[in-house]
């Protein structure tokens, strides 16, 4: 039987371990959903410690922009788009992330 500690230690070493697909944050395709901002989805994704986010192979993502200027290591992916990443990241997979077409500014698109 596991104390509480050791699982909690266990839970934190597998978070860390293994990376995470943006679509099971709500990240939806442009083909899926033409409309939909996967911003806030491909954030979260990063946000939960995984070391590997994995941007599905062929799909591509649009978000929008959030204009702000994040500081220190790994602080975004192109002028404009603005994600907050952390060290030792890895993006993987195949799939594109661009800018909504309503938006305005210089971007360049993701593709991983």
């Amino acid at each position: 039987m596991k104390d509480d500690v050791s699982t909690n230690i266990l839970n934190e070493s597998v978070k860390y371990t293994i990376g995470v697909n943006i679509e099971g944050y709500g990240a939806k395709s442009v083909k899926e959903s033409p409309e939909f901002d996967s911003r806030p989805n491909i954030q979260s994704a990063i946000n939960s410690g995984a070391k590997e986010i994995y941007i599905p192979f062929g799909k591509t993502y649009e978000i929008s922009v959030d204009k702000k200027t994040y500081e220190g290591k790994g602080t975004g992916i192109g002028i404009g788009i603005g994600f907050k990443l952390h060290d030792n990241l890895k993006i993987d997979g195949g799939g594109t992330i661009k800018a909504k077409s309503n938006a305005h500014g210089k971007f360049y698109h993701l593709m991983i």
